[in-house]
């Protein structure tokens, strides 16, 4: 999975985006994944700073998407993006 964070000002809450390309399949697997996603978010979200912006993006898998292992990739990531050992892109200068 790739996550993309944006710090805020205000601490109003981590908010979350979700991503799914059609390589992933017909919308109804697509759909299945942005509810698996969303709800790994919404049992991490206390866990997570509040001033936070999230994109979630997966990668596709030859296996299922299991919920226990979406919650703590995110968890993961997100610690590691806070910790600052994510990597970090810069947006293109500008010519």
């Amino acid at each position: 999975m790739t996550v993309v964070a944006l710090r805020r000002n205000d601490a109003s809450g981590t908010r979350l985006g979700v991503s799914v390309s059609k390589e992933h399949g017909a919308a109804v697997c697509r759909n299945k994944i942005k509810r698996l996603l969303r709800e790994a978010f919404r049992h991490a979200r206390p866990t997570l700073p509040p001033d936070l912006d999230l994109i979630l993006i997966p990668r596709q898998r030859p296996e299922h998407f299991d919920f226990a292992t979406l919650q703590a990739e995110l968890v993961l990531l997100v610690q590691r993006i806070v910790s600052g050992k994510g990597q970090r892109r810069r947006p293109p200068r500008a010519k």
